[in-house]
């Protein structure tokens, strides 16, 4: 059943939003305190990260109440149209991509293995399962699920996968390693992290190549989400990139950045390759005609869905 309640007016979900950074901006400062004094030296830059992110979260739960527009099949997670192998599928295609890069990589002469990779692979890899089981999904759910349906409602399809591909490439430009080293933990510190941030986000030589592999990963989960009527390619795919902070943590790299990109893998010309090849093979086909329960609401048309109705 759509949900027939009102939303927020945009000038009070603008004003939550406000109130949401500068609390981040002012709490940011004694909760690095607190937790420093629990569990060692952390990085500010985390610290506000993570609380600028669940004071933005806050806001949207406070504005859009996104669970009651969860349709019952959880986006083809369960029901007649989940299948479960397809997040083997993405996930083997994924990890195989990642794999070959860095053969690519190694055999342009780039890498070298990291004398303690074994003891750095150890500290990371909680953030390697928390990636895997946990934030996949949920970006998944998240941003080629609830938004992707948000922005359908309301927009073509076309417009919808290139929204939701720019938005979910953009927030990552929010990043800890993106932001300065040793910055006071204070609202100036805090400050100085929102700027160098933003000046990431507009950097085309830093972050543009990455905004480009992202850009591409999200297409490619939309496109598998409208052709399957599914998430677990998306998810599977998405969780593939656990594999990124276990290459980081076992190699050094010999240029930190050049045309095969860096790293990180899918921030360069091979990563686009392939991304771009799985998206060419995964939209060669057209959707499955039959929609499943959560992928289409009589009350919140498409815009293909709309421009069918105004033909008649």
């Amino acid at each position: 059943m759509p949900d027939d309640r009102p939303s927020p007016s945009p000038v009070v979900v603008v004003g939550a939003v406000a109130c949401a950074i500068t609390f981040a901006i002012f709490t940011a400062g004694p909760l690095h305190g607190a937790l420093s004094s629990l569990f060692g030296a952390l990085p500010f830059a985390k610290v506000f990260r993570y609380l600028l992110l669940v004071s933005l979260l806050g806001v949207l739960l406070f504005a859009t109440k996104p669970w009651r527009s969860v349709p019952s099949d959880v986006w083809g997670l369960r029901g007649p149209a989940s299948r479960p192998v397809l997040w083997l599928a993405g996930f083997s295609i994924g990890i195989g991509a990642l794999v070959a890069i860095a053969l690519l990589d190694a055999a342009a002469g780039h890498l070298s293995w990291e004398e303690n990779g074994t003891a750095k692979l150890a500290k990371r890899l909680p953030t390697v399962f928390t990636l895997l089981l946990l934030l996949a999904p949920l970006e998944e759910m998240f941003f080629r699920g609830w938004l992707f349906d948000r922005f359908r409602a309301r927009f073509a399809e076309k417009t919808t996968h290139l929204a939701v591909a720019a938005i979910f490439a953009g927030v990552h430009a929010f990043r800890e390693r993106d932001a300065p080293k040793d910055l006071a933990s204070s609202a100036s510190g805090a400050l100085d992290v929102l700027a160098a941030w933003g000046r990431n986000l507009v950097d085309l030589e830093r972050f543009g190549p990455s905004f480009v592999g992202l850009f591409l990963l999200s297409l490619v989960a939309s496109t598998a989400r409208r052709r399957w009527k599914t998430l677990w390619f998306g998810i599977g795919l998405h969780g593939a990139t656990a594999w990124l902070p276990v290459h980081s943590a076992l190699t050094q790299r010999s240029v930190e950045r050049d045309w095969a990109g860096s790293k990180w893998l899918y921030d360069g010309v091979p990563g686009w390759i392939v991304l771009a090849t799985v998206l060419f093979l995964v939209a060669r086909r057209p959707p499955v005609e039959d929609e499943s329960p959560g992928d289409s609401d009589p009350a919140h048309p498409s815009g293909s869905d709309r421009a069918r109705r105004t033909s008649r």
